[in-house]
């Protein structure tokens, strides 16, 4: 009974973690600090604070990561639709002809074109509904394109373009949805009924001018500038789209018109401050078919469609910050102050017992240099004299327990070491 109360009361005191810290100093110092020590510490600290200023140049760099994600929308069931104005979006095209009097006088040769069509299946997908809303061709004025000047002017938008005077369009679904509102652009061949004012060249010659046409069409469309450091990162420019008509054929293209978002941190210090969002429009080519041209059933030789994309980009921008800079260099110092330790526990472990060696006796080497390993019966034999520094009983005590802890073959090496 008495011993099992006494296992239960040792196994309840074990549990105890409110008891009294135990600590012991040597030196007047809870650790033992050597030389050696102090040099790998110094050393380590200068690697921190190398680190830590190259750290510090990076976020005064602005430094900046760039993540995207990309969601694709059921447009069949999401139903919303983007307005656009010259504000977001902007669109100019020209007509080139390596016959200068067809491209002088295109208008006697093809009809361009540029609507917003309104399209919606009716009667059960039987049937379908379209109309569309022509703007105005006139020569693009200046400011246009987002207020870009770099590539109008080069382009010579200006004085050779044309642009849909006051544009308000208006996106939504695609050609696979039950309604759907998108951007036209058309090239047919001159009709007199509709364009009265214009006097339209021959049937031969309107076909010849087919085989020799060129249109460029200008969009505005928006990126992420990395390089941007303090202003608005979302620069505009000018996408190019060409193509070239030919007698006999019908070409279609497809394009997509976007809406997505940069969310950007602006704070220096974390990126949980300071967010902004940013919302910026692209465009890009999509789907292109040829057909076989038949006037009989369309006058279009050359089709743009802009329709409403159901990708969505949302890009995360964050700038390297003071609190990404601090973290990192606090992981850094976890991380080797744990890997020095590892290396030199073992050389501050022979260090210290050296230095208590060397407090608790004098040592004497004799003339012929050698230190022979003490024996426990004896303070002093003909290779090695200790002394003691304290009487004659605590020594023998020390060194029995110095031999109780390491074999005698420990003893001599660390006597060596002292020797050396």
């Amino acid at each position: 009974m008495k011993k099992f109360n006494r296992k239960l009361e040792n196994f309840i005191t074990s549990q105890d973690q409110f008891g009294q810290q135990i600590s012991f100093t040597y030196k007047n110092s809870s650790n033992f600090q050597s030389l050696f020590g102090g040099i790998v510490t110094l050393i380590f600290r200068v690697g921190i604070l190398i680190f830590l200023i190259t750290e510090v140049i990076k976020v005064i760099q602005k430094k900046s990561t760039i993540t995207s994600s990309y969601f694709t929308r059921n447009l069949a069931l999401d139903t919303r639709h983007i307005d656009a104005n010259e504000e977001i979006f902007d669109i100019g095209l020209n007509i080139l002809s390596v016959n200068k009097t067809v491209e002088q006088n295109f208008q006697r040769f093809i009809d361009v074109q540029i609507s917003q069509t309104s399209f919606e299946w009716v009667n059960n997908s039987q049937d379908y509904v379209s109309t569309d809303k022509p703007y105005t061709l006139g020569k693009c004025d200046k400011g246009r394109f987002l207020g870009e000047t770099v590539q109008t002017q080069s382009l010579g938008i200006p004085d050779t373009y044309y642009c849909p005077q006051n544009l308000k369009t208006t996106f939504q679904g695609q050609f696979s949805t039950r309604k759907s509102q998108y951007l036209t652009i058309e090239v047919k061949k001159c009709n007199n009924l509709k364009n009265p004012s214009v006097k339209c060249a021959s049937e031969e010659e309107i076909k010849k001018a087919f085989d020799l046409i060129e249109i460029n069409i200008v969009i505005t469309n928006q990126f992420i500038d990395v390089n941007e450091k303090y202003k608005n990162p979302v620069k505009t420019i000018l996408k190019n789209f060409y193509a070239t008509s030919k007698e006999g054929l019908n070409q279609a293209y497809q394009l997509k018109f976007g809406q997505n978002f940069l969310i950007q941190s602006t704070s220096s210090f974390s990126n949980q401050f300071g967010q902004e969002n940013i919302t910026y429009y692209t465009v890009r080519n999509d789907v292109m078919q040829i057909n076989a041209y038949d006037d009989k059933f369309s006058q279009t030789l050359l089709a743009f469609y802009i329709q409403l994309d159901d990708t969505i980009i949302t890009t995360n921008l964050e700038i390297y910050t003071v609190s990404d800079a601090l973290s990192s260099t606090g992981g850094l110092i976890g991380i080797v102050t744990i890997i020095i330790k590892i290396m030199v526990n073992q050389i501050q472990k022979d260090l210290y017992e050296q230095s208590l060696v060397k407090d608790l006796f004098q040592i004497q080497q004799d003339k012929s240099g050698s230190i022979n390993e003490p024996k426990q019966s004896q303070v002093q034999d003909q290779n090695l004299n200790l002394k003691s520094v304290t009487s004659e009983e605590q020594f023998q005590s020390q060194l029995s327990q110095l031999h109780t802890d390491r074999n005698q073959g420990r003893l001599r090496q660390i006597l060596i070491n002292i020797k050396c």
